[in-house]
């Protein structure tokens, strides 16, 4: 998923959703992008991640319905 458009402020919102939920699965975008590109590489990549935020994490536990 994407944003359709930019926040008023010029910002963008993104989301990151795991689906479907293991429990005792480590969803931490940290680690997940190291298992992906290696620890090196990974590093880089967070850096960048990192320096791209406008602001801090807002994180929502959500349930999935069957509608």
């Amino acid at each position: 998923m994407h944003p359709a458009q930019a926040n008023q402020d010029g910002t963008y919102t993104y989301l990151f959703i795991m689906d479907p939920l293991i429990k005792g699965a480590d969803y931490g975008i940290e680690s997940l992008t190291k298992k992906m590109y290696g620890a090196k590489q990974g590093t880089e990549y967070l850096k960048l991640f990192g320096g791209a935020l406008a602001g801090n994490d807002v994180s929502y536990k959500v349930t999935q319905t069957k509608d």
